[in-house]
């Protein structure tokens, strides 16, 4: 059993002061001796937060993801900086690495650690494996195919094996607008790729993945033998983690392609363990089923109502009252009512 007073937990990224405060807290209440560190940029206020260490790295800033008019940021190198500045600075074995807009809960994911122990070891990266979380990892299987695709959000692991991960170069110009993608031109590597590819690379392991359009067979079948030989894959609760809204509601992110802890478990059977036994029925594929078809549902009467009472007139308000009708709908459609609990 991990002892809390050997956990150092670094918040990284841009503060997000409230959740900072409740994250601190909750360590203090649930990992009696740990150590806080918090790492984020130069300039930031952190009056009256609570924390052990402070480590404030210059913003790298970053390139956009695509050249789509609605592309996201590729955050990755801030989250690289940032990162690893916090676990250089830490002190303890093992190391908690959470995003300073989330929110612990408990302690109960650290049950999790000693399980799941085989491993390939031509796969193997890490010394022990890392806990990480279901979402947002992505299935190379399914609509997406994502390969190398781990979440980001939060790790916990030996802080030895935390500093391998992210211990990687930072994203170059030269990786914005790499390839082109249903005719847009998209960054080499999703954040959670670059990470993933460019640790297995550092460490010796020679894959055949040039950018995020290379999809075969053969990167399906090795992210998924490099995820049961590296991670434990939890859900939010699992992991005691509350997060933002935004990143629980159905009407703003696809979880219809990530690897739920179940189907985790089911990898891990295939490749490692044949004598497991996985429990037939997956909880939280069937939330994720559920709930997407509650967003469709809120689509499809969303456009048949404004079809029925503006038909092809005032398209401009028909679209906008199409959306806000999918927004009043779908704002309830989320993950767990849990997260607004916690965070309230």
């Amino acid at each position: 059993m991990v002892d809390t007073k050997d956990i150092a937990v670094v918040i990284q990224g841009a503060l997000n002061r409230e959740a900072t405060l409740q994250i601190a807290g909750n360590v203090r209440n649930f990992f009696p001796g740990a150590e806080i560190v918090l790492a984020t940029y130069d300039g930031a206020d952190t009056t009256s937060l609570d924390y052990d260490k402070i480590v404030l790295v210059e913003d790298p800033g970053f390139y956009p993801s695509s050249d789509a008019p609605d592309a996201r940021p590729n955050n990755i190198s801030r989250q690289i900086q940032t990162t690893l500045a916090g676990l250089r600075a830490a002190t303890r074995r093992y190391a908690l690495k959470i995003r300073s807009d989330f929110v612990l809960t408990g302690r109960d994911f650290l049950d999790y650690f000693p399980l799941f122990p085989k491993v390939d070891s031509n796969y193997q990266v890490f010394e022990h494996k890392i806990l990480s979380c279901v979402f947002f990892a992505r299935d190379p299987r399914k609509k997406k195919q994502l390969s190398f695709h781990p979440s980001d959000i939060a790790f916990f692991g030996q802080r030895t094996d935390l500093l391998k991960l992210f211990d990687v170069p930072l994203m170059k110009q030269e990786e914005s607008l790499f390839c082109e993608i249903d005719g847009y031109r998209h960054c080499k590597f999703v954040p959670e790729q670059h990470l993933w590819v460019n640790c297995l690379r550092k460490n010796g392991k020679k894959i055949n993945f040039e950018h995020m359009g290379d999809i075969t067979p053969e990167n399906a079948e090795e992210t998924e033998m490099y995820t049961v030989s590296n991670f434990i894959y939890l859900d939010y609760e699992q992991f005691n983690l509350a997060a933002p809204t935004h990143l629980t509601t159905f009407a703003n992110n696809d979880f219809h392609d990530v690897i739920t802890h179940i189907e985790w478990q089911r990898l891990y059977k295939r490749y490692l363990d044949n004598t497991l036994v996985v429990p037939d029925k997956d909880p939280m594929r069937e939330l994720i089923n559920q709930k997407t078809n509650c967003v469709k549902w809120c689509n499809f009467i969303a456009r048949n109502f404004t079809i029925f009472f503006f038909g092809n007139r005032l398209r401009n308000f028909r679209k906008k009252t199409r959306m806000w009708i999918l927004e009043y709908l779908a704002k309830n459609v989320c993950l767990s009512k849990r997260t607004q609990e916690v965070l309230s």
